[in-house]
């Protein structure tokens, strides 16, 4: 396991659930996440 590995996204929100969101990228893979991936800082929202 590699750490303080980066990826970086543009994203478009799809979708919200409870725990979970879905985006979709500028080529039409989409990808999940959860709300506490956020939380606690394991993705970095920019908006």
């Amino acid at each position: 396991m590699v750490r303080n590995k980066y990826e970086k996204y543009k994203v478009t929100i799809n979708e919200l659930y409870e725990n979970i969101f879905l985006v979709e990228l500028n080529d039409n893979l989409k990808k999940s996440f959860t709300f506490i991936d956020a939380i606690t800082k394991t993705i970095k929202i920019d908006y």
